[in-house]
């Protein structure tokens, strides 16, 4: 992040980027992984690395909300998606609206946290997930039925209940499609990945402004 935002920095001292003036308060926003709050100014995509530390200071409060949830409490986990995942999905038909800054972004990130956070505490209560060639298959089922939605045209915000349960299944499994995702050179591609993200911005912007 912070190599980023000085290559930026630098470029546009060089002239080699369109935004020329970049203010005490971009550098210190950027410095401090505060930029989500007012404006990623420099990077764009830092925005998630902001929103992430948020994220972490608030984790001691969210997993003591998370310890009580038992199999039992499983209507808790229907009313989160009510709260969460269809206000996600409204805000983001609302084009006008800033996705990467304010409190939109913090809705974000604060939404697949919890989801995150909950789905570890929930996981060990159902019983496919002991068995890993069942949790394989569930998670091969799961991750069909997002591909066909997806083919079939459906917005992917309205898939996001999706993504947990395939997340959850697919880290219990330990053979079939688990082996897949286990495989070294997809492990590297996931470890870069955010890496290329970081990175990807500056790079169209800097060759975009050299070409223009």
């Amino acid at each position: 992040h912070l190599v980023v935002a000085l290559v930026l920095i630098v470029a546009a001292v060089l002239g080699v980027w369109d935004q020329k003036v970049i203010s005490y308060g971009d550098v210190l926003r950027n410095g401090t992984l505060t930029n989500m709050w007012v404006d990623p100014s420099l990077n764009t995509p830092a925005w998630s690395v902001s929103a992430e530390w948020l994220a972490y200071l608030c984790f001691p409060i969210i997993i003591k909300l998370m310890i009580p949830i038992q199999r039992r409490d499983f209507q808790l986990l229907i009313i989160f998606f009510l709260v969460t995942v269809y206000p996600m999905c409204i805000m983001s038909l609302q084009w006008q609206w800033e996705w990467h800054y304010g409190w939109v972004a913090v809705a974000r990130v604060v939404n697949g946290f919890i989801l995150g956070c909950m789905m570890f505490c929930v996981q060990k209560h159902f019983d496919i997930l002991n068995d890993s060639l069942r949790a394989s298959r569930w998670c091969l089922v799961f991750l069909l039925l997002f591909m066909v939605l997806l083919v079939l045209g459906l917005p992917i915000v309205f898939l996001y209940p999706l993504i947990p349960f395939i997340i959850v299944t697919l880290a219990n499994a330990r053979m079939g499609i688990g082996q897949i995702f286990g495989n070294k050179i997809v492990v590297f591609l996931g470890t870069i990945s955010f890496g290329i993200y970081m990175v990807h911005y500056p790079v169209l912007e800097i060759v975009r402004y050299v070409f223009n």
